[in-house]
Order: structure tokens, then C-alpha cells, then sequence
């Protein structure tokens, strides 16, 4: 593929990158947007939430704390006269309770027994196991709480019965929260739910008013849901562990909102929520986010995207042209740049005659290299048995590479790798195989180092590899691999296996010669072998 159309393709997908990046940003802003609304709705509906809580608290505690300053009712309530106190009471249920705003009135003697129920006046007397009904008769304090008892979920408001110093005892009146989700729902508009843990339903319900609860209730896990209109499905998909969800119900939005109930006792219950169908604000949302796209960034990248062609083109021309000088030069073919002259004085045209001019020094480099590499390999640089670098080489270039690094201020290591009880294996088998097994680990060094890495037969069986660039950490590292890769190995003949000691130095501020550094190596190298052999060591 020519350069042109390269640019031309790269240009290509430059401006769809960026079509991709501005339909990306416009993504995030239709998020954001979207969020926004669902913060405002859950913010709403916890505002609305409280504020109806809050009114029907103070509803039942006016019609509790009137029952419990009434003296006729104290005086019935103290004598015991559980039918005058229902001749009394029942009309003011009924009128309340006509508005819904009311479903329990209830009286308790000391410490929590119950004494008359206005609603079901048949009900035995029995003990309660409210706390807000024994809390407020201990304390003669009045109690507003959403409480669970045997018959049904409810907002109670509870006021002591006090005559003459004494406390006779408690009326609790409340308000079912089926009732309260009708009142939500025709004051706000949206539809909502209470998720009640079922756990705390058996702790409290009895067992007549569990299973009319659960008949007509939703099953979310440890959850059974009550709606406002009848069942809807989809709300078992809730997990209530956000503020804020989103349900995708066929091609429908549904956006719900979930605010912790807590009992009396400051227990979560459950979770009062409130949701909404938001698919029509969604596709607004989205809308109105491609326009914005379509009328902001794609004319503008457009008029880029052809102005971009129009001036590559140019460019690729001149940067044709650097190539070809480019391949003359790695093709060595001088001659032919002899006759080339810079096109333009522009930055082009610089680059060019920059090019032209290295290549001809380019040229005389070459020429001299070549000379001096006829030099350098006619020496003897390289152990002729191993395959690396021989001592030679490194009194006459490996000690000057260290000390160039150790004056630049550069990192650079050195691996001492000596075999242990080589002795052994030339006595058992002979040179020959000691020659082939030092033949094959100097194979096995130089292919587990990097080709960076110098390798040298140090002596004997020891050899020596300097690692330029590298940490003591980075050396340690590389020493084990060395250590593991010759253990793990079979040597020739046959299935010998032998192993490896290295120490390990780095090149520090304190080193002035190669020396110094081999010298710590050569130390390090001595603590491997003195404490177990096989292993990788430092100084440090």
C-alpha cells in the first residue's frame, strides 16, 4: 500500500474515530441527563415518602392522644368496662375509618395486655409482644412508629392512659400500609410498592393474617411485595440494594425508587418503593442527543476530514521522496544519491539535505568500519569449546563496558556462574564429556539471557555474563533462571544432570573499577556455594 493511500485510509478512520468519540460523549451526556432525572425522582419520592409518613403519624396520634385525655374514657378504661368503652369508642372508629385514615384502635391494660380492640371487639384478651405498646406504658410516653403486629403492617401512634399519677395503661390507633399506598398514589400519581423481609413477617404475623399476606403478595427472594394497583411482575426483579434501578420490561423504561423502612426498634423491615414507566423520557433524552450530534460535530468534522486530504496529499509527495533516499541509503547504493539535490528550502527540503548529508557521512563510516571489524575478528574473541566470548575478550572490552556504565551513572549487573562438583563428573566420565557438558551450558547460558547480555568463559568451568541496564533485582532474577534452567536439564551423554552456584553484584556509586564489581560477584559466588550450593546470592 503506497504511502498516499495509507494516509488516505488512516485520514478515513481518524474521522471515524472521532464520530465514534463525539456519538461516545453524546452517549454520556444522554447518561447524564438520565441520571440527573432519576436523582430528582428519588429525591421527590423520599421527600413525599417522609412527608406522608410524617402526616399520618401525627394523624394517629391526634385521635390517640385524644382517646387517652378523654375522662370518661379513663374512668371506663379504670373501672374495666370493656362494653361502655366500645358504646363510646365505636362511632369514632367508624367516622375515621370511613376516610381510611384509620384501621386499628386498640386498648392495652398494664404491662401490655390487651383489653379492647374497637375494630374486632370479640378479640381475647392476650399479651402483646409490641415494643412501642410496652415501651410507652413503662416510660408514659407517647410512641409514632411503622410497626409489624400480628394482623398487619401499619403506621401506630401510641399514647398512655394516665388518671390520678397512675398509668392504666396504652391506646395504640394506626393506619394499614395498604392504605397508606393508596394515599401516595393519589397524591403523587405514581404507582408504588412496600417489600416487606419475610423473616419479620413470620416473627410477627399470626398464622391466619401470614397466609392471606402471602396470597397476595409478590415473592422477591426474602422478600414479599405489596403494590398500590394489584401485581405487576417485573417488580420481582428488584434487589433493593441501590437508592435507584432500572428494569428493562419489554420496551419499556421502568425506573423505581427504594427508601428503607424501619421499625420502632430502628430494624429495616423492608423497603417502601415508588416507580414509573420513563421510556418516553428515554427516547426524548436520546433524541435530543443525536441532533446536538448531527448539528455540531459532523459539519465541522467533515470540512476536517476533506481539508486533512487535501494537505497529506501534499505531503505524502515530499514524504514519497525521504523514502526513497531513505531505501538508496539502506540499500548502500551511494552512487545513485550522488546526483539528488534537496526539493524545496522548506522544512522538507531541510529534512532532505540532512538526509543526504548523514548518508554520506554514512558512507565513510562504513568504509572505516569495515576496516577496523577485519581487525577486531581477526583476534581470537571467542572460547572455541562454549561458543561465548573467552577471557580475552573480557580483560580488553568487558571490563571497559563496566567502567563506561559505572561513569555514566548507569545500572549495570554481573553473574558469576560457576558448576558445582565439576570435579565429579570429569572424573567419573572423563574430559571429553566434561567438554561436551561445558559446551552445552554455555548454549544453555546465552539462550536464557537476553541478547543484550554478554556472556564470557571466565575460566574452567566458571563463566561470567554482564547485564547492562539491569538492577541487582532484575540480576538475582536472571541468575535464577539460569540456576533453574541448567537443574531442570539433561546433559549429553546420556541423562546427567548437574547444577549451578551464581552470585550475583551490581555496579555501584562506590566502584571505581570493573574489578571492584567482579570482586563482589566473585564474593557472593563463594556465600552460594558455602551455603548449600545450587542457589542464586548477593552481598547485600
Amino acid at each position: 500500500m503506497t504511502l498516499r493511500k495509507r494516509i488516505f485510509v488512516l485520514t478515513a478512520v481518524s474521522f471515524s474515530l472521532t464520530v465514534a468519540v463525539a456519538a461516545y460523549h453524546q452517549f454520556f451526556l444522554y447518561r447524564d441527563l438520565l441520571k440527573k432525572e432519576k436523582e430528582s425522582f428519588c429525591r421527590t419520592s423520599v421527600s413525599e415518602f417522609n412527608q406522608l409518613v410524617d402526616f399520618h403519624k401525627r394523624i394517629a396520634n391526634s385521635i390517640s392522644s385524644y382517646i387517652s385525655k378523654d375522662e370518661e374514657v379513663k374512668r371506663l378504661f379504670d373501672k374495666g368496662d370493656r362494653e361502655g368503652l366500645y358504646r363510646m369508642l365505636r362511632p369514632l372508629y367508624e367516622e375515621v375509618r370511613k376516610e381510611n385514615l384509620i384501621r386499628e384502635m386498640v386498648l392495652f391494660k398494664l404491662p401490655a395486655n390487651l383489653f379492647l380492640n374497637v375494630r374486632v371487639p370479640t378479640a381475647k384478651p392476650r399479651r402483646t409482644k409490641r415494643k412501642d405498646v410496652i415501651e410507652a406504658g413503662k416510660t408514659c410516653t407517647t410512641t409514632k412508629s411503622i410497626v409489624v403486629c400480628v394482623n398487619y403492617v401499619g403506621i401506630r401512634a401510641v399514647n398512655p392512659i394516665v388518671r390520678g399519677g397512675r398509668t392504666l395503661g396504652v391506646v395504640s390507633v394506626g393506619i394499614d400500609m395498604e392504605d397508606f399506598l393508596k394515599h401516595y398514589h393519589s397524591i403523587t400519581g405514581n404507582r408504588s410498592g412496600l417489600a416487606v423481609k419475610e423473616s419479620v413477617l413470620k416473627r410477627s404475623l399470626r398464622e391466619e393474617s401470614l397466609k392471606k399476606y402471602i396470597s397476595r403478595s409478590l415473592r422477591s427472594g426474602d422478600f414479599l411485595i405489596r403494590t398500590s394497583d394489584g401485581k405487576d411482575d417485573f417488580l420481582k426483579e428488584l434487589s433493593f440494594r441501590d437508592n435507584s434501578e432500572e428494569l428493562k420490561v419489554g420496551d419499556k423504561l421502568i425506573l423505581a425508587c427504594s427508601i428503607p423502612v424501619k421499625d420502632f426498634s430502628g430494624e429495616v423491615i423492608g423497603y417502601f418503593f415508588t416507580y414509573r414507566d420513563i421510556s418516553s423520557l428515554s427516547a426524548a433524552l436520546a433524541l435530543e442527543s443525536f441532533k446536538r450530534l448531527m448539528k455540531s460535530y459532523v459539519p465541522l468534522m467533515l470540512l476536517v476530514f476533506l481539508g486533512s486530504l487535501l494537505i497529506l496529499g501534499r505531503i505524502s509527495d515530499r514524504v514519497e521522496r525521504l523514502k526513497r533516499v531513505t531505501e538508496l541509503i539502506k540499500r548502500r547504493k551511494f552512487k545513485e544519491l550522488e546526483g539528488l539535490s534537496p526539493s524545496g528550502k522548506d522544512e522538507f527540503g531541510e529534512i532532505e539535505s540532512a538526509i543526504l548529508s548523514m548518508a554520506h557521512e554514512i558512507e565513510k563510516y562504513i568504509n572505516v568500519l569495515s576496516k577496523e571489524i577485519e581487525v577486531y575478528t581477526s583476534k581470537a574473541y571467542m572460547d572455541s569449546l562454549t561458543g561465548v566470548f573467552n577471557r580475552r575478550a573480557f580483560d580488553e572490552f568487558g571490563r571497559e563496558l563496566i567502567e563506561r556504565f559505572l561513569t555514566l551513572s548507569k545500572p549495570i549487573s554481573v553473574l558469576m556462574i560457576d558448576v558445582d562438583d565439576f570435579k565429579r563428573v570429569n572424573d567419573s566420565h572423563g574430559h571429553q564429556v566434561g567438554d561436551q557438558v561445558l559446551a552445552e551450558l554455555g548454549r544453555l547460558i546465552r539462550e536464557t539471557l537476553r541478547e543484550t547480555d554478554i556472556v564470557f568463559r571466565y575460566g574452567g568451568e566458571e563463566f561470567l555474563a554482564l547485564l547492562p541496564g539491569t538492577s541487582l533485582e532484575g540480576a538475582l532474577r536472571a541468575g535464577d533462571k539460569v540456576r533453574r534452567r541448567v537443574e531442570a536439564h539433561s546433559f549429553p551423554p546420556g541423562d546427567q544432570r548437574i547444577t549451578v552456584s551464581v552470585g550475583v553484584a551490581q555496579g555501584t556509586e562506590g566502584d571505581e573499577r570493573a574489578e571492584d564489581v567482579v570482586s563482589r560477584a566473585d564474593r557472593a559466588l563463594y556465600i552460594a556455594k558455602k551455603t548449600g550450593k545450587n542457589r542464586v546470592s548477593s552481598e547485600t
